[in-house]
């Protein structure tokens, strides 16, 4: 599975069915264009599945949430055989987390250490605009001071 924002790209490989005299075959092999894919997905925790159909061994399965994580699981499907027997068995859940906000990915002392650090810049701010104005204050005292003492 490749994760992109908010796609997943599904790979499914086709596991050897049969031997048939030399040539070893996969499923896709023996049903060709009659082989579909049926991928089902939930997001982790939730139990809402969502069911897609893929002609093709590669899906995309768009409109994730980004920073979720996902399970899928993907079954053969033939929908020219018999309601009953058009599924084949469900694969082993794999899930996976979508692209996250960097942030998100952020550990606790990541966050102490970034706070620490907007703390550190608002003081350094606080403090040089603290003595500009208490300097420029110091200038326009003296200015005033020299101005009122001088003879008229």
């Amino acid at each position: 599975m490749d994760v992109n924002e908010s796609t997943v790209i599904i790979n499914i490989k086709h596991p050897l069915t049969s031997v048939n005299g030399q040539q070893k075959e996969t499923i896709k092999d023996v049903l060709k264009l009659d082989l579909k894919y049926k991928i089902s997905y939930h997001k982790s925790g939730s139990t809402g599945k969502k069911e897609k159909i893929s002609d093709s061994s590669t899906a995309n399965v768009s409109g994730l949430d980004a920073g979720q994580i996902y399970c899928f699981m993907v079954a053969a499907f033939i929908p020219s055989r018999p309601k009953a027997n058009q599924h084949g068995a469900w694969s082993t859940p794999q899930c996976r987390e979508g692209d996250t906000h960097i942030l998100q990915d952020l550990s606790p002392g990541a966050w102490v250490g970034i706070i620490f650090i907007l703390i550190a810049v608002i003081i350094v701010f606080i403090t040089v605009a603290g003595l500009y104005c208490r300097r420029n204050q110091r200038r326009h005292k003296n200015l005033q001071t020299s101005q009122s003492s001088a003879p008229i």
